[in-house]
Parts: C-alpha cells; structure tokens; sequence
C-alpha cells in the first residue's frame, strides 16, 4: 500500500492482540515496526528482533519507542531487513503454503510439527 511508504514507522498501540495484520503490512513495506508488548506481539515481533516494543498505557513508553527508532538508524535498518526477509518467507502466500506443505508430510510420515509421532498423541484423542 503507498501510504506506508509515506511512513517514517508506524506504531501499533493495541492493549489486546493476537496477531497484527498492520504489523506484517508495514514489515511488508520495509517500515519499522513499534508495537504493543502484548502476549502475540511479543512473541511474533518483539522477541523475534522484528519490531520495538512499547507499552500501551505508558506515553513515555511509546516515546521512548519513537526516539529510539530516529536516534538509531543502523539497527533499525537492520530489524526493518530482518522484518522483510521473515514476511517474505513465512508470511507470504508461498512461505504459507510452503508451510502447510510441511505439516503435511509430517502428517503422512506420522509425525506432528514437534517431531513427536502421532500415536503418542493419539491417548489424548480417544474416548
């Protein structure tokens, strides 16, 4: 989308979120990335080094967040390559179907995504 290009970053203060679609669209668009510290967030992007993190409820949070981003160019560059590279390749219509591709052959071999096989798992299933 063009409007992100206008962006010098964009700032997802969510008190609640699971996932962010703005997030991966900005990452898409190579710009930085300052988002909440909520449990899918943190997880996907904060800890992965692909955004900086804020807290919502906390103005000098979030302007810590924004003078960071300016007042270090190098490592932001470097996080918005990373962010990129990992939407490119997990989140894009081929780093997702590649991915199903993999959980599927895992299924045939009999095996789930954390290599444990599948008739370990099966007594949780059976009733």
């Amino acid at each position: 989308y063009p409007i992100y290009k206008m962006a010098d970053f964009i700032i997802v203060p969510s008190y609640n979120e699971s996932f962010s679609i703005v997030a991966l669209e900005a990452m898409k668009n190579k710009v930085p990335v300052i988002i909440s510290d909520v449990d899918g967030p943190k997880e996907l992007f904060i800890d992965t080094k692909l955004a900086i993190s804020m807290n919502p409820k906390n103005m000098a949070s979030i302007v810590e967040a924004i003078d960071f981003c300016m007042g270090d160019p190098n490592y932001v560059e470097e996080m918005v390559d990373r962010a990129y590279a990992t939407v490119k390749k997990k989140y894009s219509w081929e780093g997702v179907a590649k991915q199903y591709r993999e959980l599927y052959e895992d299924v045939i071999k009999g095996k789930n995504p954390k290599g444990q096989s599948f008739k370990k798992l099966s007594i949780f299933c059976s009733h």
